[in-house]
C-alpha cells in the first residue's frame, strides 16, 4: 500500500469510527439486551428469597404451635401427641410447602426449687439427628426463665427447603438448606408434665414411662 493509499485508508477509517461514535440507532436494543437478563436474575432471585423466608416463618410457627399444644395438659403421649399430633401440626402449618424426612425433637424441662433446669424427658423422630440427652442432664435455660418449680417444653423443628425455578436446574451444584427453629412454652396448669409411652414401644425414651 502506497503512502497516499495508506493516508486515504486511515482517513476513511477514522471517518467511519466517528460516524459510529455519533450514531444512536439501535442503542436502545443493545441496552435492552444487556439489562433484561440482569433484571430477570434479580427478579427471580428476589422471588426465591421471599419464598424461602415464607417457608422459614412457617417452620418457626409450626415449632411454636407444637410446644404450645404439648403444654396444655399435664401428660403427653409419645404415640398420640408427639408421633401423631406434633407431626400432623408440622405438615399442616407448612402447607402448601412439603418437606420429607423433617426432624422433630421435643424436650421436657423441669426447674426445681433451686432454679436448676434439667431434662425431665426427651423424644425425637427418626429423621432428627444429634445425641440423645439423659433424664437429669443439665438444660441450658435462660436465667430469667428459671422460676422455681416451673416446667417447659422445647420443640426443635428442622425442615429441608427445596429451591424453586431456575435454581432447581443447578441443584446438583447446590445443597438444599435445612431451616431450624426452636421454641419454648411453659406449662399451662400445674408445675410438671409427665411423658408416657406404649408398653411395647421399641425405643425407651429418656424420662418417658411405659404404660
Amino acid at each position: 500500500m502506497h503512502g497516499d493509499e495508506r493516508t486515504h485508508f486511515l482517513a476513511d477509517l477514522m471517518a467511519t469510527l466517528r460516524r459510529l461514535a455519533a450514531a444512536r440507532e439501535g442503542v436502545g436494543a443493545v441496552e435492552f439486551a444487556i439489562l433484561v437478563p440482569l433484571l430477570l436474575v434479580a427478579y427471580i432471585g428476589a422471588y426465591e428469597t421471599s419464598v424461602a423466608m415464607s417457608f422459614l416463618n412457617k417452620v418457626g410457627r409450626a415449632s411454636a404451635t407444637i410446644s404450645d399444644v404439648l403444654t396444655q395438659g399435664q401428660t403427653v403421649s409419645v404415640e398420640k401427641d408427639m408421633e401423631g399430633a406434633a407431626t400432623d401440626i408440622a405438615l399442616n402449618i407448612i402447607a402448601p410447602f412439603t418437606s420429607e424426612d423433617f426432624g422433630i425433637k421435643v424436650t421436657g424441662v423441669q426447674v426445681d426449687d433451686a432454679g436448676t433446669a434439667t431434662v425431665a424427658w426427651y423424644w425425637q423422630n427418626a429423621a432428627a439427628t444429634g445425641s440423645t440427652p439423659a433424664k437429669g442432664d443439665p438444660f441450658p435455660l435462660a436465667a430469667d426463665m428459671r422460676m422455681s418449680r416451673s416446667f417447659y417444653v422445647q420443640t426443635e423443628l428442622s425442615m429441608k427447603y427445596e429451591y424453586l425455578l431456575f435454581l432447581r436446574e443447578i441443584a446438583w451444584r447446590l445443597q438444599d438448606p435445612t431451616f431450624r427453629r426452636t421454641s419454648l412454652s411453659r406449662v399451662r396448669k400445674g408445675d410438671t408434665i409427665s411423658c408416657t409411652m406404649a408398653a411395647n414401644a421399641a425405643t425407651q425414651w429418656p424420662g418417658c414411662v411405659k404404660n
